[in-house]
């Protein structure tokens, strides 16, 4: 595979570059420019953040040798992209009492940057569902709760957000308190 190769021919290269390719297109930066790793004492790197939107499924990694001193080589390896399980993020989780309280909902990935696509959420106050599920749109729900007729001070919220083609099911539950 890719690590054998770059073991054995990369390992007698000293100069050169490589270029990376996923299912045969070219990794790019974010301005559109080549990527290219340059090799130094066998080892050929690249930094390279994977798309948010990318299917989670088998792609085909090809390195391309380019050199002055040696031919074109190339070798192809599986890179698996898997579906990631988002973290929900609940804001505020101090509120009044009031009949039009907002609270903002977050699905976020490891890097605290919103989800992207659609999602079915749900929102539960001590195991009772106060928001049906309702479709949000890049990871982001504002939802208005009436809460005039909660009389306690804590309660636990709990929202549960659906798999999609991108990311697995997830839930958290927190204690929400209402002042007034």
């Amino acid at each position: 595979g890719l690590k054998t190769f770059c073991e054995q021919y990369l390992n007698a290269l000293n100069t050169g570059r490589v270029v990376f390719k996923l299912n045969g297109k070219t990794l790019k930066d974010t301005d559109n420019t080549t990527l290219y790793a340059d090799v130094i004492g066998g080892v050929a790197e690249v930094k390279y953040m994977i798309p948010a939107n990318m299917q989670p499924k088998d792609y085909t990694l090809t390195a391309v040798t380019e050199s002055d001193k040696y031919n074109k080589a190339t070798e192809n390896a599986t890179l698996k992209v898997m579906k990631t399980t988002p973290k929900i993020v609940v804001s505020p989780l101090n509120v009044k009492r009031s009949q039009n309280t907002t609270i903002t909902i977050k699905l976020v990935d490891d890097n605290e940057n919103n989800i992207v696509g659609n999602t079915n959420i749900a929102v539960k106050l001590n195991g009772k569902t106060v928001i049906k599920p309702m479709k949000i749109t890049d990871g982001i729900a504002q939802i208005t709760l009436n809460l005039t007729e909660y009389k306690n001070s804590n309660y636990n919220i709990t929202v549960v957000a659906g798999a999609n083609k991108l990311y697995e099911s997830c839930s958290m539950t927190d204690v929400l308190t209402i002042e007034g």
